[in-house]
């Protein structure tokens, strides 16, 4: 599975550590890689608050499914 062009690499990997280490939690669209808070670490196709597409993943599981 490759990574998503709509992403940032760098972006969630400071994501991750906020999530690991901080007090937010987020995920990112799969589709346009809006950022979007209060969502779990392994929520899947949460609806985006940009594009309305059901493709919101957690940041963790985004690590999980694409982590090398």
């Amino acid at each position: 599975m490759s990574f998503p062009e709509c992403l940032d690499y760098d972006e969630l990997e400071e994501a991750m550590r906020e999530s690991l280490f901080g007090e937010q939690s987020c995920g990112f669209c799969e589709e346009c890689g809006h950022q979007q808070f209060c969502v779990e670490p392994d929520a899947e196709n949460y609806v985006c608050e940009e594009c309305g597409a059901r493709a919101v993943t957690g940041v963790e599981l985004l690590f999980i499914k694409y982590g090398d």
